[in-house]
């Protein structure tokens, strides 16, 4: 199972939930940060509660860890709602287009495993909570590229939906919308887009 997520709430308490009751563990994709010493302590409180963090570059290749740990019954959760490569997938996001990362509707249509979109929000000073929403089905017409637009389109709404019920948990502090993004960057990623490694697919 895939559970693909927006920068909403306590993902990190949402995690630490699944795997106390009975998930075991979870694997995820991170940012490798360029100060090190950073990117080590937060490495660590995230392993700290069991989960299995693949970094983006300087380790194993995220994609081919990810498709076997679901094909071996296990969890993947990933933060969907921000494309590092920009090599994402464009979507309609409260009515501007928007690049995310498509990694997850890609493990889906490559190994079967279930995406299942989650959202999660604090409740008051000390509690949170989370919402499993419907699974995203793999369509059946199209050829893949076409069934993950189709699928990261689908789990935008719901990333919508959730962010209209609670506004004051999305902590989103990056560009994502195409009109903020650099133009010839953006040029130059398209381009090989058609071509991009399943790696490069991956946010965080």
């Amino acid at each position: 199972m895939i559970f693909a997520l927006p920068h909403m709430g306590n993902v990190e308490q949402a995690g630490a939930w699944v795997i106390a009751n009975g998930a075991r563990s979870l694997t995820t994709v991170a940012e490798r940060l360029a100060l090190e010493p950073v990117y080590e302590r937060w490495l660590k409180f995230r392993q700290d509660l069991g989960f299995e963090v693949v970094p983006t570059t300087g380790g194993p290749r995220p994609f081919g860890v990810l498709a076997r740990r679901l094909r071996a019954g296990r969890l993947v959760c990933l933060l969907a709602d921000r494309d590092l490569s920009d090599t994402g997938v464009e979507v309609d996001f409260f009515g501007e287009n928007a690049l995310m990362a498509a990694g997850s509707a890609v493990l889906a249509v490559r190994t079967e495993a279930a995406l299942m979109p989650a959202s999660c929000w604090f409740v008051g000073d000390t509690g949170w909570g989370i919402r499993v929403h419907d699974e995203i089905p793999v369509p059946e017409q199209g050829n893949p590229t076409e069934k993950v637009a189709v699928m990261m389109q689908q789990l935008a709404a719901v990333f919508e939906q959730a962010i209209n019920e609670h506004p004051e948990d999305r902590h989103m502090l990056q560009r994502v919308f195409v009109a903020d993004l650099d133009r010839e960057r953006l040029k130059s990623a398209r381009n090989g887009t058609a071509h991009a490694d399943p790696d490069e697919l991956f946010g965080a």
